[in-house]
């Protein structure tokens, strides 16, 4: 339950902090993963989705740490949204080329979160 709880925290602080950053300087994002934001709906856009969402499932996770017995239910549903993401991503890398290093890195880094989260939920049983 340690390492689950741990895990959990650290996905926390990885959504708030892309939460909060996209959420105050849209401009960090789209210059990282190199889109432009010429017009106030496109940075309100990235305010909204990128920030928005990223800090709600934060709230979620924290909600969940807070009570033992939603441990599992954090663990699995981190699995679905990074497998969801990563699949997507894996998608895009097929369809738009070429890769860059950014893209690659993301999709190992939210591949192996939604892998480490599906086995610490298989183990929370």
């Amino acid at each position: 339950m340690l390492v689950s709880r741990l895990f959990l925290i650290l996905v926390v602080l990885m959504l708030a902090g892309f939460g909060i950053g996209s959420l105050l300087s849209p401009g960090w994002l789209a210059g990282l993963v190199g889109f432009g934001l010429e017009t106030t709906t496109a940075r309100s856009d990235v305010r909204a989705f990128y920030g928005g969402i990223e800090l709600a499932l934060a709230v979620f996770l924290i909600w969940c740490l807070l009570d033992p017995s939603r441990v599992r239910l954090a663990l699995g549903f981190t699995g679905l949204v990074f497998g969801f993401v990563a699949a997507s991503r894996g998608l895009g890398m097929l369809l738009d080329r070429p890769v860059t290093s950014v893209t690659v890195t993301a999709l190992t880094v939210e591949t192996a979160t939604a892998v480490i989260a599906l086995v610490l939920a298989g183990r929370a049983s």
